[in-house]
């Protein structure tokens, strides 16, 4: 405050907008998909293929079958309270299109914080899917999937993305990104308030073999503003899900998640 003039940014400018949390929506599947792919950098080596000399043979995958075990997991609006909607594809306006220097670079620092983590879900890795956005009034909810070769492998999925140190590179690189989400709202030259990314374990209700879950919470203190997210982690046998809602304010809430994931888990055999 300088003066008779508040150089805040107006509240009703992010509180009427969710641009901040689609800014980050796309940047959050974009890094969980490079988990996914093979952390440390380098290309996806085949599902199949001939296995090295001395090694035992792999077993052979349908990929068709593969396919859509990955797609059966994904949130369909059916899954999801009445009202939600297939959210409008962002990565066609200009105005919400980031380039490809601020892609590469936020790849970048986040292959780079993860090091090898994932590495062996690279190489397992049969099939993967991603499902659009659904969003109601401010509230919103997003999924991909992939499937490994072994439940072993899904169970190091698991682990891997239930890590701190996976947590905190996603902590760091979301913070940056919602930061920047909230820039690109205000325009040239505004003033952008300082924003905060926290994370914590959250208690999730068991749908499916194997559960991971936290809460990111991105806040604008100086403005009381809050969007309280919820990331959850779910495998069952070889598949895993991955699921993010978020709302603006008050929690999305856990009832409707688990009954949603209980949905989209249920489609697997």
């Amino acid at each position: 405050m300088t003066g008779d003039k508040d150089d805040r940014l107006p509240a009703a400018t992010v509180a009427n907008s969710n641009m901040p949390l689609h800014h980050c929506i796309p940047v959050l599947v974009v890094l969980l998909l490079l988990m996914a792919t093979g952390c440390g950098g380098g290309e996806r080596a085949p599902s199949g293929g001939r296995p090295e000399a001395g090694a035992s043979p792999s077993p052979s995958f349908d990929p068709a079958e593969e396919q859509k075990m990955a797609d059966a997991v994904l949130l369909v609006a059916g899954d999801l309270p009445a009202g939600f909607v297939q959210a409008p594809d962002t990565e066609e306006s200009p105005s919400a299109e980031e380039s490809p220097t601020e892609e590469e670079e936020e790849e970048e620092a986040f292959d780079k914080c993860v090091g090898d983590q994932g590495e062996q879900l690279d190489e397992a890795t049969t099939a993967e899917a991603e499902a659009p956005d659904f969003e109601r009034g401010d509230a919103l909810a997003s999924s991909l999937s992939m499937v490994v070769k072994t439940q072993d492998d899904a169970r190091e999925g698991v682990r891997v993305f239930g890590s701190d140190q996976i947590k905190e590179c996603l902590r760091q690189t979301l913070s940056d990104s919602f930061r920047d989400g909230i820039a690109e709202e205000l325009g040239p030259g505004e003033p952008v308030p300082q924003s905060q990314v926290s994370m914590e374990t959250l208690t999730f209700p068991a749908v499916a073999d194997e559960v991971t879950a936290f809460r990111l919470n991105l806040t604008v203190p100086t403005l009381d503003l809050t969007f309280p997210s919820h990331f959850v982690l779910v495998r069952k046998g070889r598949t895993l899900g991955f699921y993010f809602f978020t709302n603006s304010g008050t929690p999305f809430p856990l009832s409707d998640q688990q009954a949603a994931i209980g949905k989209a888990m249920g489609r697997l055999p």
